[in-house]
């Protein structure tokens, strides 16, 4: 947790925020396995022109886990509760990866209303096949066993693991960010809730429902990403009523390399939203 965060009591769940700026909101929500201080660069930019909240997940940095296996409508629902918290209108919602498939399934289901959604690097198509099925077995495996979180946290305190791990989704972050992710991967706790994320996560409800989703969608892909080929983003553009599509440098983790970058294109996309 920053040293800026704050715990917020939303029912039973005591969520872990960060609040910057001054002006309309926008809502920053992180991908799986991350935390609020993977927007710190870009959030200080904003915040620049923005009230910016940037939120942990559940299971994720300093938010306790659900007490129901996390799903994403079960994310998304909880999430939608801290949202009502905050009571002000929300003139951008940004999510990266998974936190962009849960932003949409929010405005899908009209738990929010944002003038536009940013997805940076999104992740909106499940594995390929049976892949997928394969995958959600192999994650509920190992979430069956404390062991498998316990060793894969171990590991991570060899910092040149984490830094493979990066570099696999064709990224290069600083040393800051760095050791945000090796502080992560080093809890068996977090590692834990992120493998029940994984063994419980299903896109293809949300996929079906895309074409409902009435906000403005800004896909903003990391030419470089590794972890989700930026094709994919290409074709949510074209299954939207107002998707978008552009790219900048980096790889899956691009607002994280290119912070400058990724607030002009917040900034220009907003104002002519």
């Amino acid at each position: 947790m920053s040293p800026a965060a704050q715990q917020v009591q939303v029912g039973d769940l005591r969520w872990t925020v960060a609040r910057s700026g001054r002006g309309p909101l926008l809502l920053l929500v992180h991908g799986m396995g991350a935390s609020h201080e993977s927007w710190r660069s870009l959030a200080a930019r904003l915040a620049e022109r923005f009230t910016v909240v940037a939120v942990d997940l559940p299971g994720h940095g300093g938010t306790p886990p659900l007490s129901r296996p996390p799903t994403l409508e079960r994310t998304a629902e909880c999430l939608a509760g801290f949202v009502r918290r905050l009571d002000a209108p929300i003139e951008a919602a940004i999510g990266h990866s998974a936190g962009a498939a849960i932003l949409a399934r929010m405005a899908i289901d009209d738990a929010i209303d944002p003038r536009l959604l940013v997805a940076f690097n999104g992740a909106f198509y499940p594995f390929r096949g049976g892949a997928n099925s394969v995958f959600a077995a192999a994650a509920r495996l190992m979430t069956s066993s404390r062991m498998v979180a316990r060793v894969f946290a171990r590991r991570a305190h060899d910092r040149s693991r984490v830094e493979r791990l990066i570099r696999s989704m064709g990224s290069s972050i600083d040393d800051d960010g760095i050791a945000h992710y090796q502080r992560l991967a080093s809890s068996p706790e977090h590692v834990a809730n992120v493998l029940a994320m994984m063994a419980n996560w299903r896109l293809e409800p949300l996929l079906e429902d895309l074409p409902r989703l009435q906000p403005p969608l800004l896909l903003v892909v990391g030419r470089e990403d590794h972890a989700i080929p930026p094709i994919q983003s290409l074709r949510i553009a074209g299954r939207v009523p107002r998707g978008r599509f552009v790219t900048m440098s980096g790889g899956h983790l691009s607002h994280e390399e290119a912070p400058d970058e990724a607030a002009k294109i917040v900034f220009e996309a907003v104002a002519t939203s």
